[in-house]
C-alpha cells in the first residue's frame, strides 16, 4: 500500500535522484499573473492570510495565527542537484551549509542556530533535486530578529575559506554516515539515467566530488550563489500572530532590498532516459535487506497534471490491499510479504516506484511476480473505476486540508513555500484535495514492460550474476542486462486474473461520501471552543480507568488513545507478548485495511508488564474502531500460519533496522532495551530460533485476566467514553481485574562508570553516553532538565563546529517514565570512538569551569529558558496524549491522579540557585560517583 511508512531505499533513492520534466512544463500555473488576492482555504481555518511580490520579485505569503505562541518562517531557493556543475558535483548541498557561517552584520561563525535555539526555536535547511529549503521556528518576540539574520546569510554570505572547510567536512561526514546498501542503488539507478540530463548528476557531494582546495570552491560557491540565490528565485512564507499587515511589514523590511539572480532551475531538453536504459533488467547485492524486486515507470510530472491529481488514483489503486487487490493475489500465492507504491515525483518528472518484498517462493518465480502486476494494471485498463474510488480520494484529500496532522507551524508552512513555485497562488494551499479521471487512461499508457527498469535485489552473494558494470561513486559492481523479447510480450499480453477486481466501498468513509454527494457541507466554524486544562478520571470501575481530555486547540476532528493493558502473568516470556502483539496487529491491518485508508492507526507495543496500545483518528466513527481494536486483542485465536508470520515479521524488522539505522540510533536502542529489561535485538532473534507453535501456545494463557488504563484526548467528550467503556465491559471475551497494574521497572545503574563496546555492522565510529540521576524525586527531574538545557546546545558546537569530529550529535533527556537524566549521542565517519569519548568528557569537565565563571544574572537567564523550554506549548496530539499516558504510568499507584508532574518540576526549577547547581553538576555529572554507562561502536576509520 502506498500510504505506508516506506521500509526500504525509496526515500534515499528520492534523495540522490534528480528528475526531468514528462509533459507540460509543471510550474506553468505558477508562473500566471494573478490580480486578486484569493485563496482557498479549509472551512475551518481560522488564520489570515495574504500573499504579494515584492519589488525585487520574491513571491510571498502571510499567515496571521492569533491563536499562536510562536512564530515561523520557510523560504525556498529554485535552486538543487540539478544545478550543480559537473565540476563540483554536491556544490548546491555544500552552499546551503556554507552560508549558516557567518555574513555581512553577523560576521562571527555559526550565530544563527546559536541564536534561535537560545530563544525556544529550531531552524533546518535541506537541498533537493530542484530546490533548496530553509526553514525556522522561535518565539515571538525574536521573529523579527530571526528574520534579519536569515535574510543576511542568504543574501549576503561571507563564504570565507575557513567556513567553506568546515562546510566541506559536514558534506562528506553526511556522505559517509549514508553509505548503505541501498544508498548504493539509489546511486545505480541515478547511473541508468542519460548522461546528459541533470538527475544523472550526484547532488549530496563529499570530498571527492568536490575539491578540498578552499580557494577555487570559494570562487565556484560565490558564482553559484550570485546565478541563483536571487529574489525572483525565490518564495517566502511567514507566519506569526501578528496581522497580515505587519508581517508583510516585516517582509518588506529584510527581502525588498534582496538582490536578484541570473538564473534559476529549468526543465531539460534530455529525455530522462536512453532508449537501452529501458525494458532493462538492474541486479545488485543487497545483503543487508530481505529479497525483492522493483519496478519504476516514468510518469507525466505530479503538478503538471493539476487539478487532476491523476497519480493519486493510481497510486491507491496499485496499492490498495482489500480483496481483489494486487497485494491479495500475490500474498495469497505466497510471492510476497510486502508491496508498496512510493510517490518519486518532482518539479519535473513523475516516478512511480513498486516494491515486492518477495517470500522463499517467489524469488524462485519472479516473473509470475511480474505478470501478476501487469494482469492487474489490465484490470485498470479495462474496467471502469466505480464513481466511488474518486469520490473516497477526494473525502480523504479534504479531510487532511481541514484537519491537518498536528505539527508545528514550521514544519507546517515548509511545504506551501514548495508548493508557491509550481501552482497559482488560490491552489497553494488546496492543490491536492482536488482529483479527477480525466487522464487516467493516459498515466495507464506509461505503465508498460518497455517503459519500465527493472530491479532485482540479491541477499545472498551466490544468486548475483556476473556483473558488468560499476557505479563511480561508491564503486559498486552491478549487473545490467535487456528484457527478453519472451518477457516483454508475455507481461504486455498479460490478462487480469479472476480473483482480482477494484476495491468495494469503504465503509468508514461511506457517510461522509454520501454528504460530498448531497452537498451537506459543513457551516464554515471560525469559533474557539474552551478546553479543558487537565485530562479527568472519567471510567473508574473493576479492571478499567479512563482519563478524558477535550482538547481541540492542537487538533480538531481527531482523538488520540494511548491504553495501557496490564496482564496477570509476571513472568511470562517476553517473546510470548512480542509474538501476540504482531499477530493483533497484522490482523487489525488484514481485517482494518479500509479504516486505516479513512485515516484510524493502532500501533502496539509491549514492556515487561504489559501491552501499550496507541489509536488515533477522526472523531467520526472513532470509537467503533476503538472497538474493534479492543476486541481483535481479546479474541484473537492464534494459528499456526499466523505464528510463523509473526516470527518472520519480527525478524524482518530486525534485519531492516540493523542495515538502516545509524550506528547512533542502534546504540540508544540497545541502551534502552537494557534500561527497560527488555531482550535485545540479537537476544530476541536468538530466542525465537527454537521457539515452536507449541511452545507459544503453552505459555499462552487464554483465560488470563487484564487492567486496562488510559488517556483520551482531542475532540471527545466524557459521554462518548462512558459509551465506549460499556461497550468493553460488555463484551465476553474481555475479562477485566483490578490491582494488576505495576511501577516502571527501569534498571538503575550503579555508582560507577561502566562501558560497553557494542559490535555493529556499520562502518562509522558511534557513542551514546548515558547519565543517569541518583533518584527520580522532582528535584533530580528538574536538574536534569536544566542539565540538558545548558549542556544540549554548547555540546553540538564543541563536538560537530568547533572539533569537526562528527556529523551527528546530540545531548538529550533519558527518556524513562521512572528516572532522570541525559544521553550524549555523537557519529561519525572520520573521527575514532576514543576521540568521541575523550572528547564528551573534556566537554563535560570543561563546562564545569564556565559554570565557575558564569555570573548568577547570566545563570538565571538561562534558567529562564529552561523553564520557557518545559513550559512549551505542544504540538502533536498524538504525542501530547502518549506524554499523559507515560505520566499517569509512572504515578500508577494514585487514584484520580491530577497530571501536575510538569508543574512541580517547574516549581522545584524556578528556586534552582546556581549555587545549588554546580553543587548537582559535581556530584551528578562530573563527580567520581556519578552513574555513567557508556556504549560505543568502533567502525571502521577512514583514511
Amino acid at each position: 500500500m502506498f500510504t505506508k511508512p516506506i521500509k526500504r531505499y525509496a526515500l534515499s533513492i528520492a534523495i540522490f535522484t534528480a528528475t526531468a520534466l514528462v509533459g507540460h512544463h509543471s510550474n506553468v500555473y505558477a508562473e500566471s499573473t494573478e490580480t486578486e488576492n484569493i485563496i482557498v482555504t479549509s472551512q475551518y481555518d481560522s488564520k489570515d492570510y495574504l500573499h504579494f511580490i515584492l519589488d525585487n520579485g520574491l513571491k510571498a505569503l502571510v499567515i496571521s495565527d492569533k491563536t499562536s505562541e510562536v512564530a515561523a518562517a520557510s523560504l525556498v531557493v529554485g535552486v538543487g542537484h540539478r544545478e550543480n556543475p559537473k565540476a563540483y558535483l554536491g556544490l548546491a548541498h555544500l552552499l546551503e551549509h556554507a552560508v549558516f557561517w557567518g555574513s555581512k552584520n553577523f560576521p562571527n561563525t555559526n550565530e544563527f542556530d546559536p541564536f534561535v535555539k537560545s530563544n525556544q526555536g529550531w531552524s533546518n535547511a535541506s537541498t533537493r533535486t530542484s530546490n533548496t529549503r530553509y526553514h525556522f521556528q522561535v518565539t515571538q518576540p525574536a521573529f523579527d530578529e530571526t528574520l534579519h539574520r536569515m535574510a543576511d546569510f542568504l543574501a549576503y554570505p561571507l563564504l570565507t575559506e575557513s567556513s567553506i572547510r568546515k562546510s566541506l567536512i559536514a558534506v562528506d561526514n553526511e556522505f559517509n554516515g549514508r553509505i548503505n546498501d541501498w544508498r548504493k542503488t539509489a546511486l545505480i539507478l541515478q547511473n541508468e539515467t542519460n548522461p546528459k540530463h541533470p538527475s544523472a548528476k550526484f547532488g549530496t557531494g563529499n570530498t571527492q566530488t568536490l575539491s578540498t582546495d578552499t580557494k577555487t570552491l570559494k570562487k565556484a560557491l560565490s558564482d553559484f550563489h550570485r546565478q541563483y540565490y536571487g529574489a525572483q528565485n525565490m518564495t517566502l512564507v511567514l507566519y506569526g500572530k501578528q496581522s497580515t499587515q505587519a508581517l508583510k511589514t516585516l517582509a518588506i523590511k529584510h527581502f525588498d532590498q534582496f538582490p536578484q539572480s541570473e538564473l534559476s532551475s529549468q526543465p531539460s531538453n534530455e529525455p530522462l532516459h536512453l532508449s537501452n536504459q529501458l525494458a532493462s533488467k538492474i541486479e545488485v547485492l543487497s545483503p543487508s535487506s530481505n529479497p525483492s524486486i522493483d519496478l519504476r515507470f516514468e510518469l507525466p510530472a505530479n503538478a503538471s497534471d493539476f487539478p487532476h491529481n491523476t497519480q493519486e488514483i493510481l497510486f491507491y489503486l496499485l496499492g490498495h490491499e482489500s480483496e481483489g487487490s494486487l497485494f491479495t493475489y500475490l500474498k495469497t500465492q505466497g510471492l510476497i510479504n510486502y508491496l508498496q507504491v512510493i510517490d518519486q515525483g518532482s518539479r519535473y518528472v513523475g516516478k512511480l516506484h513498486l516494491y515486492l518484498e518477495l517470500t522463499d517462493k517467489g524469488v524462485k518465480d519472479q516473473d509470475k511476480v511480474i505478470a501478476a502486476v501487469f494482469s492487474y494494471i489490465d484490470l485498470l485498463k479495462k474496467t471502469e473505476l466505480p464513481p466511488w474510488i474518486v469520490a473516497e480520494l477526494q473525502v480523504m484529500a479534504q479531510r487532511q486540508f481541514d484537519f491537518p496532522k498536528s505539527q508545528e507551524p514550521g514544519d507546517w508552512i515548509s511545504p506551501i513555500s514548495d508548493d508557491m513555485h509550481l501552482y497559482l497562488a488560490k491552489h497553494w494551499l488546496n492543490n491536492r484535495t482536488q482529483i479527477s479521471i480525466e487522464n487516467f487512461n493516459h498515466f495507464l499508457s506509461y505503465l508498460t514492460p518497455e517503459n519500465m527498469q527493472l530491479i532485482v535485489s540479491h541477499t545472498n552473494k551466490d544468486d548475483m550474476p556476473n556483473t558488468n558494470k560499476i557505479e563511480p561513486i561508491f564503486n559498486t559492481p552491478y549487473k545490467t542486462s535487456t528484457l527478453t523479447t519472451e518477457q516483454l510480450n508475455s507481461w504486455s499480453n498479460a490478462t487480469k486474473k479472476s480473483s482480482m477486481h477494484l476495491p468495494k466501498a469503504n465503509p468508514y468513509l461511506a457517510q461522509q461520501v454520501n454528504n460530498q454527494k448531497n452537498h451537506q457541507l459543513l457551516l464554515k466554524d471560525k469559533t474557539t471552543k474552551l478546553v479543558q486544562i487537565k485530562p479527568e478520571l472519567v471510567i473508574n470501575k473493576q479492571g478499567i480507568q479512563l482519563w478524558v481530555q477535550h482538547k481541540t486547540d492542537l487538533s480538531r476532528n481527531k482523538i488520540s488513545t494511548s491504553l495501557r493493558l496490564y496482564h496477570e502473568i509476571k513472568s511470562q516470556n517476553p517473546i510470548v507478548k512480542q509474538i501476540y502483539a504482531n499477530m493483533v496487529q497484522e490482523q487489525l491491518h488484514n481485517s482494518g485495511y479500509f479504516a486505516s485508508l479513512a485515516g484510524f492507526s493502532t500501533n502496539i507495543n509491549t514492556l515487561d508488564s504489559h501491552y501499550v496500545i496507541d489509536i488515533n483518528g477522526y472523531k467520526e466513527n472513532y470509537f467503533d474502531y476503538a472497538e474493534k481494536v479492543l476486541t481483535t486483542f481479546f479474541t484473537l485465536e492464534p494459528s499456526k500460519l499466523a505464528f510463523a508470520s509473526a516470527k518472520q515479521r519480527i525478524k524482518g524488522n530486525i534485519t531492516h533496522r540493523k542495515s538502516q539505522d545509524h550506528a547512533h540510533q542502534q546504540l540508544e536502542r540497545v541502551l534502552y532495551k537494557d534500561l527497560f529489561n527488555e531482550l535485545s535485538d540479537a537476544q530476541t532473534l536468538e530466542a525465537l530460533k527454537n521457539f515452536s507453535y507449541q511452545d507459544y501456545v503453552t505459555a499462552l494463557n487464554t483465560d488470563q485476566q487484564f487492567q486496562l488504563n488510559g488517556v483520551i484526548a482531542g475532540d471527545v467528550n466524557a459521554m462518548a467514553v462512558q459509551e465506549f467503556a460499556k461497550s468493553i465491559i460488555s463484551t465476553q471475551a474481555i475479562k477485566l481485574a483490578s490491582d494488576l497494574s505495576t511501577t516502571p521497572n527501569v534498571k538503575k545503574l550503579a555508582n560507577t562508570r561502566h562501558q560497553s563496546e557494542i559490535p555493529l555492522a556499520h562502518d562509522d565510529a558511534s557513542i551514546n553516553y548515558l547519565i543517569q540521576s541518583q533518584d527520580n524525586s522532582f528535584k533530580s527531574q528538574a536538574m536534569f532538565h536544566l542539565t540538558q538545557s545548558l549542556l544540549s546546545r554548547e555540546y553540538y558546537y564543541s563536538i560537530r563546529d568547533t572539533k569537526s569530529l562528527a556529523y551527528f550529535v546530540d545531548l538529550n533527556k533519558l527518556y524513562s517514565p521512572a528516572s532522570s537524566g541525559i544521553v550524549m549521542s555523537a557519529q561519525s565517519s572520520n573521527s575514532s570512538a576514543e576521540a568521541l569519548i575523550n572528547a564528551s568528557n573534556d566537554f563535560l569537565i570543561d563546562y564545569a569551569n564556565k559554570l565557575t565563571e558564569m555570573s548568577e544574572a547570566d545563570f538565571q537567564q538561562k534558567l529562564q529558558l529552561s523553564l520557557n523550554k518545559l513550559n512549551a506549548p505542544s504540538f502533536h496530539l498524538d504525542r501530547y496524549t502518549k506524554a499523559l499516558s507515560t505520566e499517569l504510568y509512572a504515578n500508577g499507584q494514585i487514584t484520580n491522579y491530577r497530571f501536575d508532574q510538569k508543574e512541580k518540576i517547574a516549581l522545584v526549577l524556578s528556586n534552582i540557585s546556581k549555587e545549588s547547581f554546580e553543587q548537582f553538576y559535581q556530584q551528578q555529572i562530573v563527580g567520581k560517583n556519578s552513574k555513567r554507562w557508556l556504549l560505543f561502536s568502533k567502525g571502521k576509520l577512514k583514511t
